[in-house]
């Protein structure tokens, strides 16, 4: 009776070591980046590489806060997709080639729009600077205006000021950041990257 009680005692210890092990795991795995193979900084920085971005997206101004996923597939410089989905599923996509657009929002398609980012928030209510974005988001200045910039010393931007916005980034690994910051008064939108993938 003794033995078997000894043997209950050891089999609920090793069960309970068990669970914090695969806890502890588990929350690891959802805290790393995922990084598959082929998809490094240099890689992103070649503006022509192909690759897709998922990240979480928080947006803040001074009416509304909203939460959602991003997916954004970069094609080559000035030609990309987006996609941003609410929990209640897709609320807009944009494929941007060079000089023109396909902007779908609220089941209504419009081609062509001279200002993206006026044309989403007077659709949804949220002003993102859509076409910045695309070289934010990788840590390089929009080539069509002046900035400022910090680097750290491996030449990692940590901060950009640029077109009124401004730009932090931050929790980087294998030289990505993961978190990425945009603020512009009242407009504010986080990035938290759950992954980038090689197209």
């Amino acid at each position: 009776m003794i033995l078997s009680k000894k043997i209950s005692c050891k089999l609920l210890a090793y069960i309970i070591i068990s669970l914090v092990v695969a806890s502890c795991a588990t929350l690891n795995s959802k805290n790393q980046l995922i990084e598959p193979s082929g998809v490094d900084y240099e890689y992103i920085q070649a503006g022509n590489n192909t690759w897709t971005l998922k990240a979480k997206i928080s947006y803040r101004d001074d009416k509304k806060t909203a939460i959602g996923q991003l997916k954004w597939q970069h094609l080559e410089t000035g030609h990309y997709n987006i996609r941003v989905f609410s929990p209640q599923g897709e609320i807009a996509s944009l494929e941007q080639r060079h000089d023109s657009s396909n902007l779908r929002v609220n089941r209504k398609d419009i081609m062509n729009a001279t200002e993206l980012s006026k044309v989403v928030n007077d659709e949804i209510g949220f002003y993102i600077p859509i076409k910045q974005l695309d070289y934010w988001i990788i840590g390089k200045p929009y080539p069509d205006s002046i900035f400022l910039a910090k680097y750290d010393d491996e030449q990692l931007v940590l901060w950009l000021l640029q077109d009124g916005w401004s730009i932090s980034y931050s929790d980087f690994e294998s030289k990505l950041a993961r978190r990425i910051k945009v603020e512009s008064h009242p407009y504010s939108i986080t990035l938290v990257i759950n992954s980038w993938a090689k197209e």
